[in-house]
């Protein structure tokens, strides 16, 4: 699972109002067993179940008290069923008489969730005004004026702020931001400006507030005032990328004026500042369009455009270089090969096509592979395969040697295999360690053939294979699959000491990877890797009152400052691993994790000593009763459910993925919203699948449906099925290694499925080492 999904980080903690019913010494004195329960899985995290609970409760004929409705909202807060909050509060004449107020304040945070400004800052007004808790009005007072400016009310607004301002100065200034930065994409450029004074000189947040003034004139469609701000921001102290997007954006209001000269002029400095980036971009095509440029110039923005990957726009600016060269200059190859690339990518494939053909007669044999290779890649993109099949011959022919024609027969091999067609693809792979072994598909080629070997029974070939990888590649990026399945081998024929002596490498060089876990259970021992308990944590004052600061950010929903404050954090710890560490700690507990486990993987990459806490950093198991309270009921490991966690979603509860997954199982909405109406859970939506109990509960019972697929239960194909999808599970569970799921795994076609499943297995184990005795 890839992480660069991560959403605004305010999204990775529940609701701060939602705190443990024991600060309400009045909740305990409850008869009813009902609400009991209902208030013990409240109090588990278990939201929705405590909320189903109290609703089945209500409807079998039971009449809620005050408390326990305001139990149910709370409830229902904790899984962001914020409809269900305001139907069940609004209206309620009650609130501020229990619990210091809180159902005021959930009634605030849910009409706020429904947009309904102006009642959301009258219901924040009243919640404030009431004062009992006296913790949560600092974040409380910052949504207040959030929903103030939204509604209009600045009064409100600034009387709200000041009351942030006293609980957090920290507060306050992330909270002005944020109205000035949604004043602005609200295209309210008066607003704007009349925040501005409340934060001008604030260094905390100049990285993030310094052109907001230029903008809102922008935006007021005042070009003049606009200019001018730009111009006084140009004069100044601008770090380089600040300095390319002024001088951009001052270009850009050149250009709307017509005014070309001094477009030309800012468009240039823009890149001579900072060419890279979203203004590196827009200022290359900028200038192109501010009239003639040189041949160099051209050459500049068609490079930034084509690193961009605005293919018209770079074609372009390549054909406006070979244009602008004088006659007895010879263009470069390189540059028209990017164009003919170009040609190909926007759809022109035959005028490529011409291009390619005459590129191709040099006398350069570098420059004829990358010809051919940039080729080969447009006609695949075409789906041309008898054109594919033709220029992978070339490329065999005449460079046997190189990465690209080891790539193609191993791909050639691969698909062999995948037919079943074994020993047509062991003719294919031992070509390509023939034709130059250094390379990485080369490595890869061995591997599936020693894999072939071994299921042709021939174990001592096997051995061979592998053992001829480690002899020429000793430090090999495959050396630990390479030892693992020598081992195997040698095992097979008889040969425990051989075998032993690899299996102990394993051991001292990468005992935690996937061969490491393997080569623990070939020895039939536990996994148990040597390694001390570690430090333990220390209460670090300074910390604390940090971490105090970042609960508020987070709890105000302020994703600006919150990111700032926790990069703050980071650097403040400036490499002590005790400081560190405790960090990690803390940001993982609080639905940071990514940046904890990042934290954690740094300290190793720097040489750390590693240690139980360190891995317990780098493989974390926040949510842990959660998690085995749901896996419980389902029948499913525990750590098994924590090791597909740690994969999918790194325990990061908001996350989204690239293809729309969300959550710590990576649930596709489609899927939840099927699965939540089979469990019968109302009032689904996607966000959802933010909270971890509500993606748990779906997300095991997908899994629970993959497991019944496939009756023998087989981890592998289960965890293949949850990755690739239950058809090509069904399809892979056919080949003949299944009968062997440690060679079933290498078997798997698809890298990312393939790796999928080494992963999870590597964390069963790590999980079961550093969790399993707790």
């Amino acid at each position: 699972m890839m992480w660069a999904g991560v959403p605004p980080s305010s999204q990775n903690s529940q609701y701060a109002a939602i705190r443990s019913s024991a600060a309400f010494p009045g909740w305990a004195d409850a008869a009813d067993p009902t609400v009991d329960s209902a208030r013990a899985e409240f109090e588990a995290g278990r939201f929705w179940h405590s909320s189903e609970m109290l609703r089945e409760h209500a409807a079998g004929g039971a009449v809620l008290t005050p408390s326990e409705v305001l139990l149910l909202a709370r409830a229902d807060a904790g899984w962001k069923n914020w409809a269900a909050v305001l139907a069940g509060l609004e209206g309620a004449d009650w609130l501020d008489g229990i619990e210091g107020g809180e159902g005021r304040l959930l009634l605030a945070r849910a009409l706020q969730a429904a947009e309904r400004w102006d009642r959301a800052a009258e219901q924040y007004a009243r919640f404030r005004s009431i004062g009992a808790l006296a913790s949560e009005i600092p974040w409380a007072a910052s949504r207040e004026a959030q929903v103030a400016a939204r509604a209009g009310l600045w009064e409100p607004m600034l009387t709200a702020l000041d009351a942030a301002g006293r609980g957090s100065p920290e507060l306050s200034r992330w909270t002005v931001l944020q109205l000035a930065l949604n004043s602005l994409e609200e295209g309210d450029a008066e607003q704007v400006l009349r925040l501005l004074p409340l934060i001008s000189g604030d260094s905390a947040i100049a990285e993030f507030a310094w052109d907001l003034e230029a903008r809102a004139w922008l935006v007021a469609g005042d070009t003049a005032r606009a200019l001018d701000s730009y111009d006084e921001l140009a004069g100044g102290d601008l770090g380089a990328e600040q300095r390319g997007e002024t001088m951009e954006a001052i270009g850009a209001i050149a250009a709307a004026g017509e005014d070309m000269a001094a477009a030309h002029a800012a468009y240039e400095a823009s890149l001579e500042a900072y060419p890279r980036g979203a203004s590196g971009t827009r200022a290359a095509w900028g200038l192109l369009q501010a009239g003639t440029v040189d041949a160099e110039q051209a050459l500049r923005s068609a490079r930034i455009l084509d690193q961009a990957r605005e293919n018209h726009q770079a074609l372009e600016a390549y054909e406006r270089h070979l244009a602008a060269l004088p006659e007895t200059v010879e263009p470069e190859p390189a540059v028209q090969l990017a164009r003919t690339r170009l040609l190909s990518a926007v759809g022109r494939h035959e005028a490529a096509v011409v291009e390619f053909r005459l590129l191709v007669e040099t006398d350069d044999p570098v420059f004829e592979l990358r010809v051919l290779d940039e080729w080969l890649a447009a006609r695949s993109r075409q789906g041309r395969r008898d054109a594919v099949r033709t220029i992978e011959g070339w490329i065999i022919e005449r460079f046997p040697e190189s990465r690209q024609a080891v790539d193609i027969v191993v791909s050639r091999a691969n698909s062999s295999w995948g037919r079943g067609a074994y020993v047509e693809a062991a003719a294919g792979f031992e070509r390509a360690i023939a034709m130059e072994p250094s390379h990485a598909s080369a490595g890869l080629a061995r591997m599936r053939l020693g894999q072939i070997r071994l299921q042709q029974n021939d174990e001592e070939a096997a051995a061979g294979v592998f053992g001829s990888y480690l002899e020429e590649f000793p430090n090999g990026r495959r050396w630990a699959e390479a030892t693992y399945w020598a081992a195997r081998s040698l095992q097979a024929l008889g040969r425990d000491e051989d075998a032993l002596e690899y299996l102990m490498e394993i051991q001292d060089r990468d005992d935690l990877s996937y061969y490491g876990v393997l080569a623990f259970e070939l020895l039939e021992e536990p996994f148990l890797p040597e390694m001390p308990a570690g430090p333990v944590s220390m209460p670090r004052i300074w910390l604390q009152g940090e971490l105090r600061t970042l609960d508020l950010l987070v709890a105000a929903g302020l994703d600006t400052g919150v990111d700032a404050h926790i990069d703050g954090l980071v650097e403040r710890t400036d490499g002590s691993v005790l400081e560190t560490l405790d960090l990690a700690d803390a940001l993982i507990e609080r639905g940071f994790s990514i940046q904890g486990i990042r934290l954690g993987q740094d300290l190793l990459r720097r040489g750390t000593p590693r240690t139980k806490r360190l891995l317990r950093v780098v493989y974390p198991f926040p949510y842990r009763e959660l998690v085995t309270r749901e896996a419980r009921e389902r029948d499913i490991d525990p750590i098994l459910l924590a090791a597909l966690i740690r994969q999918e979603s790194a325990f990061t509860p908001a996350i989204h993925s690239p293809a729309g997954a969300i959550g710590l199982m990576q649930v596709m909405p489609a899927t939840g919203r099927e699965v939540a109406r089979s469990q019968g859970l109302r009032g689904f939506t996607p966000a959802s699948l933010e909270t971890a109990e509500i993606n748990l509960h779906l997300g095991t019972r997908f899994w629970l449906d993959m497991e019944q697929r496939y009756a023998d239960g087989e981890l592998p194909l289960v965890l293949s099925a949850y990755n690739a999808g239950p058809t090509r599970a069904r399809r892979w569970r056919e080949f003949p290694e299944f009968e062997d799921l440690l060679r079933f795994t290498e078997r798997i076609p698809f890298d990312e499925t393939r790796g999928y499943v080494k992963n999870i297995t590597r964390n069963v184990g790590l999980y079961q080492f550093l969790y399993g005795d707790d």
